[in-house]
């Protein structure tokens, strides 16, 4: 998955002048931004590329970023759209051997050096239902890894919520686009070693799991965006497709379209009023029957939290 979210450094800079009072105070002062800026910046790196967090806004100056044509480590490369293996719903890992576990640990890799933050069979030419993932995007951070095998999403929560995603098989920032997920789900997979996991995913990682998750059942976040967000993207993915050339799986099958959970927005988000504008009027509410306790105005205050 692909992960938009290279901060700005103006704060830094704001602090550094704030602190030129004294030659001496000046340059202990700018020591000290310099290295928080460099633990920041390492620590943000990692984070680039993915779902895009929530409020992230997407560069046009990355557009079109090629993975690298060889990792470190490995001989696995990372398949592009519209390769047909994107496509195709993977077969159950049966062999829990010492080759499969190293192509998990290569996998983890490429994921770090592709600055991801998930990263699927699929991605690396091979048609098998695991994948591998760490929220944080930090390589340092191995308490978040997981490896997941042969997964199942048994549940997911009512409750969803529409941010940027992008993906590192569409090596392009400007094919990321507004993703319905749900917030929570109920997963059960296996690990690297066979062994049983059961759990519930909240936030972040359950929209990384979800990502991911689709990848084994050969579907692209390209799927899930609305008609209006695939048709800004179209020319990007066209690009792809040219330099594919002929044999391109470029569509999901219409029965598996209409099967996907949550289902697929239908429209753009609406456009976010600017700070200035002027508050409308409230209406008055018509007067409600009387059902104490059934919604109405309690109801209406609870929703507006």
């Amino acid at each position: 998955m692909d992960l938009v979210a290279r901060r700005a450094v103006g704060r830094q800079r704001a602090q550094k002048k704030k602190g030129v009072a004294a030659l001496g105070g000046t340059l202990a002062l700018l020591a000290a931004v310099v290295a928080q800026g460099h633990a920041l910046h390492v620590g943000k790196q990692r984070s680039l590329r993915l779902p895009v967090r929530p409020g992230r806004r997407v560069s046009r100056a990355m557009a079109m970023r090629l993975n690298p044509a060889k990792f470190e480590g490995s001989e696995l490369t990372i398949t592009e759209y519209p390769m047909p293996v994107l496509r195709e719903r993977c077969r159950d890992v049966e062999d829990f051997d010492d080759a499969f576990r190293q192509t998990c640990k290569e996998m983890m890799s490429i994921m770090y050096q592709a600055d991801g933050v998930g990263l699927a069979a699929t991605q690396v030419g091979i048609a098998r239902r695991f994948f591998v993932y760490n929220p944080s995007g930090n390589p340092a951070l191995k308490v978040y890894e997981q490896v997941v095998v042969n997964p199942r999403i048994t549940e997911y929560g009512p409750r969803c919520a529409d941010e940027d995603e992008g993906c590192l098989s569409s090596r392009s920032d400007c094919c990321a686009g507004k993703v319905r997920r749900s917030e929570e789900i109920w997963v059960e997979f296996v690990d690297e070693r066979n062994r049983k996991k059961k759990t519930k995913l909240r936030g972040f990682e359950a929209r990384v799991f979800q990502h991911e998750y689709d990848h084994v059942e050969g579907v692209l976040h390209i799927d899930r965006l609305s008609a209006d967000d695939r048709a800004s993207i179209q020319p990007e993915l066209d690009k792809l497709v040219e330099a594919y050339g002929p044999g391109g799986a470029l569509l999901l099958a219409p029965d598996v379209a209409a099967a996907l959970q949550p289902p697929v927005r239908s429209g753009r988000m609406p456009a976010m009023p600017p700070k200035d504008a002027p508050k409308r009027a409230k209406k008055k509410a018509a007067a409600a029957p009387a059902k104490a306790g059934f919604g109405g105005a309690a109801k209406r205050k609870k929703k507006g939290r």
